[in-house]
């Protein structure tokens, strides 16, 4: 006997008949669950069905395994099924969006919409600044912002013909207008992430725990790493070229733009790093599971440990000793050289008449 799972219930079948159905209770929350890999409720009244009956039970589901005593086979040719209706496809598909309408999802799109507005924003001022160039050299030297207000102040100094000019200050206006949206975007990734992320954002900021949540993919992934992979989020480039060419290891991600990193002395930055990833992947799993604020206490340890750490390293580590490097280096070139002569007698040897 058969057991096989539908979008309105449970089905037991032999060959081309159905023996049992047992309908869902609520079919989209079954379906979900079906679609976590869970067993639901339905799907153990129909095994016991089967077994008070006697019956050998084949699945056609590899979740279905955890009962036991069960064999799996590919569903083929087995009984016709009621087709899905298309208002309760399209209603399991509005459920699907509203899951994916969460904050951590809001956030991600914010963050990764300011990335693409500083790309934005860079290509068109360097495009502004290469083309007003032609007229004064006093826009070589300034950043972007600058660059458009000169642009809009001082365009009818320059004597620049009139459609150029047009073309220059729609420009400058159109860099304004991205610069501001930015800004505008950056005050509402603050503002979310202080209300629904309160104890991430007093461990790492409202910025970098932003970040945190667009390089893991939710929040949730968040809570699920380490904290040494919370450590190298943003650094993946870096820790590849470690495995697999052999560079230095990278110590930090993104956390580097923390101040109580990129303030610490280079020796020490490292340990500071582990310290407040750690306290990150807490803070992150609090807020998670709506737990209390506790973030002023996880901040105020990090900084104490800091403080320990600089008082313990007040000076960086010794270099290595140039002579011992010379010490290697010259037993380098002997192994080298034996391998040379032992190469040539090879050959002498084999050519020796």
């Amino acid at each position: 006997m058969f057991m096989i799972t539908r979008w309105d219930g449970v089905y037991l079948t032999d060959n081309d008949d159905i023996i049992l159905r047992v309908p869902f209770a609520d079919a989209i929350e079954s379906l979900n669950s079906i679609d976590n890999g869970e067993i639901v409720p339905e799907e153990y009244v129909a095994k016991r069905f089967a077994e008070e009956k006697g019956y050998k039970l084949f699945v056609t589901e590899k979740r279905l395994e955890e009962f036991g005593n069960v064999t799996t086979l590919p569903e083929t040719g087995i009984a016709d099924f009621p087709e899905i209706p298309r208002d309760f496809l399209m209603e399991i598909y509005s459920t699907k969006l509203d899951d994916s309408r969460t904050v951590d999802n809001t956030i991600m799109q914010a963050v990764r919409s300011m990335d693409t507005l500083d790309d934005a924003i860079n290509v068109m001022s360097e495009r502004l600044r290469e083309w007003t160039v032609i007229y004064t050299s006093d826009v070589l030297k300034l950043s972007s912002d600058s660059i458009v207000k000169k642009v809009i102040r001082d365009i009818e100094k320059w004597n620049i013909p009139t459609e150029e000019a047009n073309h220059l200050m729609e420009m400058a206006d159109n860099l304004k207008r991205l610069s501001s949206l930015r800004k505008k975007m950056e005050t509402f990734i603050e503002r979310a992430m202080h209300k629904n992320f309160a104890n991430l954002c007093a461990v790492a900021g409202s910025s970098i725990g932003a970040r945190l949540i667009s390089l893991s993919g939710g929040m949730e992934s968040l809570c699920k790493h380490s904290s040494s992979t919370v450590q190298l989020l943003g650094a993946e480039k870096a820790f590849f070229l470690y495995l697999k060419e052999g560079k230095k290891a990278p110590k930090h991600g993104i956390i580097f733009q923390h101040p109580l990193i990129n303030k610490s002395p280079y020796w020490i930055r490292g340990k500071v790093a582990r310290l407040l990833a750690s306290k990150i992947s807490i803070a992150a799993r609090i807020d998670y599971y709506n737990g209390e604020f506790i973030g002023d206490e996880l901040i105020e340890a990090v900084k104490t440990r800091t403080d320990e750490l600089i008082r313990k390293y007040p000076n960086p580590p010794l270099k290595k000793n140039r002579n011992s490097d010379k010490k290697i280096d010259r037993h380098k070139d002997i192994r080298k050289k034996n391998k040379k002569s032992t190469r040539k007698n090879k050959y002498k040897n084999k050519y020796d008449y």
